[in-house]
């Protein structure tokens, strides 16, 4: 369990970091181009997850596919628990719905699924 929690919080730093470096911007400016800024959230959020899975099911020897993509959907869950957490507790702006549920949960299976392809092959 606690290789998940820290696989979450690893899918959430690039999102961290995003919005941090967000902030020297001005808001006008941030306003003007929110259909951009929303698309690069989701997809460091993508990245990030996939990014926890991979990192996440290389310390494991699964060969099974429904056991490594069950790893990788439990990997982006922990990942928007993660993110939920932060968005109640520490930036209350941030507020999950489906999207950026489905984002981090599409990511980690990615991950599982690119890990099951390199153990396939290899």
């Amino acid at each position: 369990m606690r290789d998940y929690f820290l696989g979450g919080v690893l899918g959430n730093t690039p999102v961290i970091f995003l919005i941090f470096f967000l902030t020297f911007f001005e808001a006008s400016d941030l306003l003007a181009n929110a259909q951009v800024i929303n698309s690069i959230t989701l997809a460091s959020m993508f990245g990030g997850a996939l990014l926890a899975s991979l990192l996440l099911l290389t310390k494991t020897q699964l060969v099974e596919f429904r056991r490594i993509m069950a790893m990788g959907i439990v990997t982006g869950l922990c990942c928007f628990i993660v993110y939920f957490l932060l968005s109640i507790l520490v930036i209350p702006r941030l507020l999950p719905d489906f999207l950026i549920y489905l984002t981090f949960t599409v990511g980690g299976a990615f991950g599982a699924f690119f890990i099951y392809l390199t153990r396939r092959y290899t």
